[in-house]
């Protein structure tokens, strides 16, 4: 603060260069008072008498003097200053002295309303600088200089390029600072200004999205949200911003620190028995932390082990696929009690804007790598499992209804614009991700046609409807920017993706149906793309209007791939909903077509697709069991009362053993063919008949397991006998040897449409069948 102001232009009046001097000396005088104020170890106590916060507002009238009388050489200094002397110093002062300040205190009260004043004058010289340079933010910030009563009518003034410059990145600054303020408030018990802070935030983003410090306070107002994968997402932005924050860079390393430290933890935990809504937060817990501690590995300058990257990238890729199905469903979410608190946390449940970011982190990682040691990122096959299908029957109006509450098409979409634009990329691990190719035709054949959404009488705006007229064309003429494109505007990976768009001019408003419209068009159009580059990875047949992944064998008919492509949806469908609730099955529909498109001998599709082993069926069979898992024609259904008579024989019986450790290795890893099912509900417990005999009790609660199935399907449905057989370990050959209550619980199955067989019986019949 010594130096002297720079020697005015020649040009200048000499009374201007004499009244700029003046203020920067009155400037440097209040700082050096100010400056002494807060060496002393009581200033806290002082900085809100009368006559310091006197001090501290002249200084800021002398500041905003000083920056509009000379903008070019003085304005980026006297922001600086005002903001650290008059505004963040203060508040920095008190945050170190919490343990001193007390709750509804006048000192307390004084920071308040510190805070409130901030914002308060930072709005209105954002206005008055918008008002004064005449800047045109209409398209970057949702409130402009027209709104301020306080500006008047006062005639633009002519300003030079380098003057204007100072303006818009002014505008900026004051932008962040607001979010800076409004951040300070929300650490404040009974202020919730979180979502103002993260609008300022963004808006600062709009107005220079090559600015990257934005995304680093993002990142602190984030705080350990969703185990720190949302502030890691906002650390990376800033990071590959034109202009990086330094500081982002520590921030992210102390984000990576926790999670090995939090990664190798959960390696220790013990497995132990957790209800269905804490089994859900300790997956998605996994799925993130592992997530986490998988990218610190990635990073260039990492020494990580080849085995343990394949490890890690393979355990996320199961815990994603399983997670998928975390996605909430409807705004209302039935809980047990128990589970609330969880629920309640935002952990029991994936966020699909979460999925958003992780697909995004995914492809600056790849990017980094890229740019690091010239390597292509094969590994960005991870994001196939985003392309979940839905059953084709449903009707146009339908599909869009499930594609808007899904909400991952804009990770797919965005996925696939990167994807667009690195062909080589493509062609090069075609053979090796097949897997995604398979999932992505089967996205592709769900998603309606533009034919069919011109022909469905859906209210569209003109700009969408001349996009429908070129998505089935492999270069699509025209976009339309989404909020997902505003999001990612200036991120590296995107660059090329994104040179098509104009940022800088009014979009269009869309509603959300016109939102998913256009993502379709965007995703149809990359079918057509990649069915046009070399290799084969996709055909499109126009004859049957369907695109066929190449992963078969070449011999295969066309309709034969098609068949397995819609075989594959209609698994995928059934899978989602057994693993959402297994009240939401209904089974008979399902089953049916899958045997149209099978095409299944009558007597193989006569057996039962979902299968209950009793306890004993489990203890002495176990081989036959997996064997039946493992087939891929039968999903094995375990219910709880199966499992508590498994742990009342662990210590007696090695086959109970056995069964646990095998269901135990089952549903960590996901097994879509055998699932565990949760209590269903109130039933009569039988507690007498649980003491005269255990086997027809244990019959009658599985019983009542099966019944939810079958009765899932509601009134006026196809009739549901076939559907569930339970197989047991006991012999049913001579029914009459069997106890009273055993014959009535087979009475009552029989009742209910539900078979019950021989685990051997069955076994055998299911060879013969082949």
């Amino acid at each position: 603060m010594s130096q002297g102001p720079p020697t005015g232009e020649s040009s200048e009046p000499e009374a201007k260069v004499l009244h700029t001097k003046r203020l920067y000396r009155a400037v440097v005088e209040a700082v050096h008072r100010l400056d002494l104020i807060l060496c002393n170890k009581t200033a806290y106590q002082e900085v809100f008498k009368p006559e310091n916060i006197s001090l501290r507002n002249k200084l800021r009238e002398l500041c905003v003097k000083l920056m509009f009388l000379h903008p070019v050489d003085y304005g980026r200094k006297a922001e600086e200053l005002l903001w650290r002397k008059v505004y963040y110093e203060v508040i920095q002062l008190i945050k170190t002295n919490k343990k001193h300040i007390h709750s509804r205190s006048t000192l307390e009260c004084a920071y308040r309303t510190h805070l409130v004043a901030g914002i308060g004058f930072y709005q209105h010289l954002l206005l008055y600088i918008q008002s004064h340079y005449q800047l045109e933010l209409q398209c970057c910030i949702d409130w402009t200089h027209v709104t301020d009563p306080l500006i008047g009518c006062k005639k633009p003034v002519s300003a030079s390029g380098k003057e204007m410059d100072w303006a818009q990145m002014a505008c900026h600054r004051c932008l962040v600072y607001l979010g800076d303020l409004s951040r300070y408030q929300n650490e404040l018990a009974g202020v919730d200004t979180e979502l103002l802070a993260e609008r300022f935030y963004y808006q600062a983003l709009s107005v220079a999205p090559q600015i990257g410090m934005p995304f680093n306070q993002l990142g602190t107002l984030a705080g350990s949200k969703y185990y720190n994968v949302e502030a890691m997402y906002c650390y990376l932005r800033c990071i590959q911003s034109e202009v990086s924050f330094e500081g982002a860079y520590g921030n992210l390393k102390r984000l990576y620190d926790k999670a090995a430290k939090m990664y190798h933890q959960l390696k220790k935990c013990e497995t132990r028995k957790l209800s269905p809504g804490k089994k859900r937060c300790k997956d998605i817990k996994r799925l993130l932390v592992n997530f986490m501690y998988l990218q610190s590995l990635l990073q260039p300058k990492s020494s990580s082990v080849d085995s343990e990257l394949t490890s890690l990238c393979q355990s996320v890729l199961e815990d994603f696929n399983l997670c998928l199905f975390y996605l909430p469903s409807s705004p209302n979410l039935s809980l047990a009690s128990e589970d609330e608190e969880e629920y309640e946390s935002g952990y029991a449940f994936l966020p699909d804007l979460l999925i958003f970011q992780m697909v995004i982190i995914c492809l600056m990682c790849v990017h980094s790598l890229e740019r690091a040691a010239s390597e292509e990122g094969s590994e960005s096959e991870g994001s196939e499992s985003s392309g979940r299908s839905c059953r084709n029957e449903r009707s146009i109006q339908e599909k869009l209804q499930v594609l808007m509450a899904e909400g991952l098409l804009p990770a797919v979409k965005v996925f696939l614009d990167w994807l667009r634009t690195n062909p080589d990329l493509i062609i090069v691990c075609a053979q090796s991700s097949q897997s995604l190719w398979n999932r992505l035709s089967v996205l592709l054949n769900l998603l309606p046609a533009a034919g069919e959404l011109q022909e469905s009488g859906l209210a569209l705006c003109p700009e969408v409807q001349d996009l429908l007229e070129g998505c089935e064309l492999p270069d699509l003429p025209s976009s339309l920017l989404l909020p997902e494109d505003m999001a990612l505007r200036n991120l590296p990976p995107l660059r090329a993706a994104h040179r098509r768009f104009n940022f800088d001019t009014d979009r269009p408003l869309l509603s959300t149906l016109e939102e998913s419209v256009v993502r379709i068009c965007c995703i149809r159009s990359f079918g057509h793309f990649i069915a046009r580059l070399q290799g084969s990875i996709l055909q499109f047949n126009p004859e049957v209007g369907i695109f066929v992944s190449i992963a078969q064998s070449e011999q295969e008919s066309l309709l034969q791939q098609a068949q397995a492509q819609f075989r594959m949806a209609q698994e995928e469908a059934r899978r989602n909903r057994l693993m959402r609730d297994m009240a939401q099955l209904r089974l008979q529909l399902e089953v049916s077509q899958l045997e149209g498109s099978l095409q299944q001998p009558k007597a193989q599709s006569a057996m039962s697709p979902y299968l209950v082993p009793d306890t004993q069926a489990l203890c002495h069979h176990l081989p036959v069991i997996r064997q039946l898992a493992t087939s891929g024609r039968f999903i094995v259904i375990i219910p709880r009362t199966v499992i508590d008579g498994l742990d009342l024989l662990k210590k007696e019986h090695p086959g109970a053993r056995d069964g646990i450790r095998y269901l135990e290795a089952e549903f960590k890893k996901g097994n879509r063919y055998i699932r565990c099912q949760k209590e269903v509900g109130k039933s009569f417990e039988r507690h007498k008949l649980k003491r005269q005999d255990a086997d027809a009790w244990t019959l009658y609660k599985i019983l009542d397991s099966c019944k939810q199935l079958t009765l899932a399907q509601g009134a006026g449905e196809e009739d549901p006998s076939g559907m569930v057989t339970i197989i047991t370990g006991l012999p049913l050959d001579n029914p009459s040897v069997l106890s009273g209550p055993m014959q009535a619980a087979l009475q009552a199955a029989a009742h209910a449409s539900v078979d019950i067989k021989n685990v051997l019986d069955f076994y055998k019949q299911w060879k013969e069948i082949g």
